[in-house]
């Protein structure tokens, strides 16, 4: 038996308690810098509007930067009831398409001086709420739900107006709240219509749990346009995939798919789904997309380089952050409380065979 590898040893740096430790800069000596009181270093530091000229603006932070000053975090906090830190609630870290949402939403937080903490919920109702209750505990600038299910600590929260964002799912109560993602009604309505044109007559789908708006958008937007286009009576089955991991899409592909009668087109709620449903049917020799058309939803970078052959509708990651930043500055704008409370953005059709058709932003909806 091969011996084990002796685990590297760390060292840890200890601090000399009687050496002299370097002093931070005070907002007095900001101020005796610039040449102006401390309130106007605070009223310039928080952004405090129509406070101080142009000029003074300029010398106070030429001073913090002189200074290298960093205002007290901990003190902002408490003044303004609210810190630099925003939760991001996510149900499933393994998914791409969270973990790319995250990271936009962390590029942009950052720009703003703002600091993400990510949580993975599971879907977990409980799970939620713990996370929940941890951020109001720590004053958080806002909490991002990418993914929310209902719960009793998400209800308080809306009762109590706190500053929350809704991204890509809807809220799941029927209450007014600030959402940002695509028109997942229009963009399967178009998937429906390509596929038809495509002469194809009906359909599988494979989709996540109806009990996301998102996914419940995609499935009956994608029913009602085919069977406006093809005939009430077509072939729609449909495969709930109890998660939206590859392994349960896979698994139930294999009960449902055969080689003798597989499907012309199937239409996935997710790419994800349509990784596991791929899986199957290369596995029983189909050749995709010629004997199968295959179309998933969100649109995973890697598809060009791993999944050519899929089909998918593409969200623009890129543009989550800035406006989920813009959803949550929103909350502490008196100009903007009436709303509009949806930001939806542009999608992609990509096409397996490299085609795109790009779409503009449709007008935010009522609420």
């Amino acid at each position: 038996m091969p011996s084990k590898p002796a685990k590297p040893k760390i060292s840890i740096a200890t601090r000399d308690p009687k050496a002299p430790q370097a002093s931070a800069a005070s907002i007095e000596e900001v101020a005796r810098l610039a040449g102006v009181s401390t309130a106007t270093v605070s009223r310039v530091i928080n952004n405090v509007p129509n406070k101080a000229s142009p000029a003074t603006r300029e010398r106070v932070l030429k001073a913090v930067e002189t200074l290298s000053y960093l205002p007290s975090r901990a003190g902002r906090a408490l003044r303004q009831q609210r810190s630099h830190i925003v939760g991001v609630l996510a149900p499933d870290l393994g998914n791409a398409y969270h973990a790319l949402i995250s990271g936009s939403i962390e590029r942009a937080l950052r720009d703003q001086g703002l600091v993400m903490v990510l949580a993975n919920t599971g879907e977990d109702p409980d799970q939620q709420d713990a996370m929940l209750r941890e951020m109001r505990a720590l004053q958080v600038f806002g909490v991002v739900m990418l993914g929310a299910v209902q719960s009793p600590e998400l209800e308080q929260s809306l009762k109590s107006n706190e500053p929350l964002v809704f991204v890509n799912r809807r809220c799941p109560y029927d209450v007014p709240a600030r959402h940002v993602g695509i028109d997942n009604v229009r963009a399967a309505s178009e998937v429906a219509e390509y596929l038809f044109s495509q002469h194809h007559q009906g359909a599988w789908i494979f989709h996540a749990p109806l009990k996301s708006s998102a996914s419940r958008d995609r499935v009956t937007s994608f029913q009602r346009r085919f069977q406006e286009l093809a005939g009430a009576d077509c072939p729609l089955p449909e495969i709930d995939v109890s998660t939206r991991r590859r392994d349960s899409a896979y698994q139930l592909a294999k009960t449902h798919i055969s080689a003798d009668a597989p499907p012309r087109a199937i239409f996935c709620t997710t790419d994800e789904i349509a990784y596991g449903v791929a899986r199957h049917c290369f596995e029983i020799g189909l050749s995709l997309p010629r004997d199968s058309t295959i179309f998933g939803f969100d649109g995973n970078p890697m598809n060009e380089f791993l999944a050519p052959w899929l089909s998918t509708v593409r969200s623009p990651y890129e543009l989550f952050g800035p406006a989920v930043v813009d959803a949550l500055n929103a909350f502490y704008d008196e100009s903007k409380a009436s709303g509009p409370f949806d930001s939806i953005l542009p999608f992609e059709i990509i096409l397996s065979n490299g085609l795109q058709t790009a779409h503009a932003p449709a007008e935010p909806e009522p609420v």
